[in-house]
């Protein structure tokens, strides 16, 4: 499907609009270059009620599940959610690259993963998204803070997983959500699982920038998510730029940027329990004050010198304390799908990406700290890309 204008579905019964649908069973399916706007679901009433709307969906719901899906060039935009999302991909769906789509000022969730919601009934641990790649998209004023469903609370990520796995998230856009990404489950004994998020810029979110593990106790869990070479500005609210919930464990952090609203050593928040078994390395670390008694890791505290940070531009200037300061931290060799396969042919997943935010090489000599390589050195012929 390509080149559609798809508007003003909408409606306050019970039913769910939906722009552009694909649900069931299928292979090699292609949406390229939609505009998505204006479905609306317009009931005001509060959870639990059950209403919602969605932009762009795929559901898989059968055993034989949806493989090879491309989501390409999609403007996703103006959509009246309630309880549902922008652009989801859900249930049983193996193997789906989600590449340059701009979602934005919608009132709930922008990009959402989903698993174990029983779209696909008796598939067990299929009922869930694995194997995709999500690079080069903008998430921006996804808000559910005008969203009655929610009582105008903000909660809304601009990229969130909820029990998929094996997904990259590798040189997007946040700013202007609720939550610049998230990786969480919302299900008892389920995880969100084998994460990379690498080379993202995330900044002016309105509660918090990366939020991980499982919003209660009673919820489900976050496991090997990887963290690195991303860089943060000013996202606090109730949270702040890296929150620790419930039952995040087996994780890694390295090379980021946190420059927080308040001291230091609040950019780093744990909220809830059950954490452990996290790996730090260096991060530098940056707000009002160098107060940062309570940071893990190796930390650099100090200014990382963005050109314009209140613009969005998180590029380094010359002399900053990111550059040629980070290290590299071990590929990802066990993941096993023909996706990666594809683009990856040497097996290798190099957690830290091969290039930067700019689509320039990741590394001039040592590798700098955050989601911009200082310099403008090209990625190497014949790399993975």
């Amino acid at each position: 499907m390509e080149g559609f204008d798809v508007a003003n579905f909408i409606t306050g019964a019970s039913a769910t609009p939906v722009g552009i649908l694909v649900e069931g069973k299928g292979s090699n399916i292609q949406i390229v270059n939609n505009k998505i706007h204006n479905v609306k679901h317009t009931s005001t009433c509060k959870e639990p009620c059950s209403v919602g709307a969605h932009g762009l969906a795929v559901f898989g719901t059968h055993a034989s599940g949806i493989t090879d899906l491309l989501v390409q060039g999609n403007e996703v935009y103006q959509n009246v959610l309630q309880a549902s999302e922008a652009l989801v991909i859900n249930g049983n769906v193996d193997r789906f690259e989600v590449l340059s789509n701009n979602v934005h000022d919608n009132n709930n969730i922008g990009f959402d993963f989903i698993g174990y919601e029983g779209e696909c009934g008796g598939c067990g641990d299929n009922d869930r998204v694995r194997n995709g790649i999500v690079r080069g998209n903008t998430a921006n004023n996804n808000s559910s803070k005008s969203n009655p469903w929610y009582a105008k609370v903000g909660s809304a990520g601009g990229f969130y997983v909820d029990g998929g796995r094996n997904i990259i998230f590798d040189r997007n856009i946040s700013t202007g959500n609720d939550i610049g990404f998230e990786f969480a489950s919302e299900h008892k004994g389920k995880a969100t699982e084998d994460i990379l998020m690498m080379n993202n810029v995330v900044f002016n979110k309105r509660e918090a920038g990366l939020s991980l593990g499982g919003y209660s106790s009673s919820a489900g869990a976050s496991r090997r998510i990887q963290v690195h070479n991303n860089s943060f500005y000013k996202n606090q609210g109730w949270g702040t730029e890296l929150l620790f919930q419930y039952k995040v464990t087996d994780s890694r952090f390295s090379n980021n940027i946190f420059f927080g609203e308040n001291s230091a050593g609040e950019a780093y928040d744990i909220s809830g329990s059950g954490n452990g078994n996290n790996v730090w390395g260096k991060n530098i670390w940056w707000g009002t004050s160098t107060e940062a008694s309570s940071l893990p890791g190796v930390k650099v505290v100090a200014d990382p010198k963005f050109v314009a940070p209140v613009t969005g531009n998180l590029r380094l200037q010359a002399g900053s304390p990111a550059i040629n300061a980070g290290a590299v931290t071990a590929a990802v060799t066990t993941w096993t799908s023909p996706l990666w396969t594809r683009y990856f042919p040497s097996g290798v997943i190099a957690v830290n990406g091969v290039a930067d935010i700019d689509g320039q090489a990741r590394s001039e000599g040592a590798i700098d700290l955050g989601a911009d390589e200082f310099g403008a050195a090209a990625i190497p012929a014949g790399a993975p890309r």
